[in-house]
Order: C-alpha cells, then sequence, then structure tokens
C-alpha cells in the first residue's frame, strides 16, 4: 500500500503558520512547559508539535 501525498495548504493555514511559528518559539524560549502543556496550549496534539518542533529545529 501506499503513502497517501500530503494535503495541500490552504490559504487559512499558509497565513496561520508564521504566527504559530512565533508562538511555538515563544513558548519554547520560555522552557516553563512541558511539551505536552504547550502541545494543549496551542491546541495541537503533540505530534503535531514534536514535527514543528523539528522544522523550527527547536527539538
Amino acid at each position: 500500500m501506499q503513502a497517501r501525498p500530503a494535503p495541500a495548504a490552504t490559504a487559512a493555514t499558509a497565513a496561520a503558520a508564521p504566527d504559530l511559528d512565533e508562538q511555538i518559539r515563544h513558548l519554547a524560549a520560555e522552557g516553563r512547559l512541558s511539551r505536552r502543556d504547550m502541545a494543549a496550549r496551542l491546541g495541537l496534539s503533540e505530534r503535531t508539535l514534536y514535527r514543528r518542533l523539528k522544522a523550527l529545529d527547536l527539538g
């Protein structure tokens, strides 16, 4: 079975991504929250947060 291609980003997701990345950078710089708490505060799953942190070279 072949893997499905990732869905194309919508305009809303593309526009929100820089703001979300800034929020992730800010929370990571504070260093007071666990990744589980960071994900909950950002409204993301832990796995999605891990992927974003890796893409931003923060984790």
